[in-house]
């Protein structure tokens, strides 16, 4: 069942993959690469509060797997979607106004839900671009989440950083 679910995940197909990680977690309640797999599983099927709440069942230690943070990070982005328009939405504002930040900035949370780092990143610079202090600095923070969440090594966050302080310097 096991490899059967990381197989239907991958083909993203998540509800079947998560019913065999319930049964496998069912055998192995102590498998934490299991309920790691099956939080990320919830995550991508768009259920981030069932992801976060099995994070939150694991020891702190436990937590800070790259693939736990993960999870927990994404409460900012549901945080910051608790009240936004559709994905949809932001996309046919954005065709619209060039100059639509807050479309922008509901778009990188949502691009970050979705695994879609580089274009998050992209949306928030533009936004920080056009406003450095646009909602009292929150693209900025949520920029600073994204590059914590990928971690100081990471490319993307490395060069992130570096667009945002010749933003930022200008």
């Amino acid at each position: 069942p096991l490899e059967r679910a990381r197989s239907l995940a991958a083909e993203g197909n998540f509800s079947e993959s998560i019913a065999l990680y319930q049964l496998v977690t069912a055998d192995e309640p102590e498998n934490t690469d299991v309920i790691l797999e099956m939080a990320t599983c919830y995550l991508s099927s768009g259920d981030g509060e069932t992801a976060e709440n099995l994070v939150l069942q694991l020891s702190e230690a436990l937590q800070m797997d790259p693939r736990a943070k993960k999870i927990l990070a994404n409460r900012v982005f549901l945080e910051v979607l608790k009240d936004a328009p559709t994905r949809i939405d932001c996309i046919e504002r954005i065709e619209k106004d060039k100059s639509d930040l807050e479309a922008f900035y509901f778009l990188a949370a949502f691009f970050m839900i979705d695994d879609e780092v580089d274009k998050a990143i992209d949306a928030l610079i533009t936004v920080i671009k056009m406003d450095r202090e646009f909602l009292k600095g929150d693209a900025k923070k949520l920029l600073i989440t994204i590059f914590d969440r990928l971690g100081a090594e990471d490319p993307r966050s490395r060069a992130g950083r570096r667009q945002l302080a010749s933003i930022l310097l200008v």
